[in-house]
C-alpha cells in the first residue's frame, strides 16, 4: 500500500523560534571566535557555552522523532 507523508508545516510560537535564531547565532558566534582566538581562557569559556547548547539542539533536531510523523494510508 502506497504511503502518503503529511508533514506538518506549522510553525512553533514566536518566542521559541526567536530563541532558537539567537541560540544559532550564539553558536556561529562562537564557532568563529573560536576560530580567530588562540586564548585559552576564551576556549574554556566557548567550550562551556558549547556543553550548555549541545543538548538544547540535540533535543531540538530529534523532536519531530517524538512526534512522529503522521502517515496516511490511501486505499485503492
Amino acid at each position: 500500500m502506497p504511503a502518503k507523508l503529511v508533514k506538518n508545516r506549522e510553525l512553533k510560537s514566536i518566542g521559541y523560534e526567536l530563541f532558537i535564531g539567537a541560540l544559532s547565532i550564539l553558536s556561529i558566534f562562537n564557532l568563529i571566535l573560536e576560530l580567530i582566538y588562540k586564548d585559552p581562557n576564551l576556549d574554556q569559556v566557548l567550550s562551556i557555552v558549547t556543553v550548555i547548547t549541545t543538548p538544547i539542539f540535540l533535543g531540538i533536531f530529534l523532536s519531530p522523532i517524538y512526534d512522529g510523523v503522521k502517515v496516511e494510508v490511501l486505499l485503492p
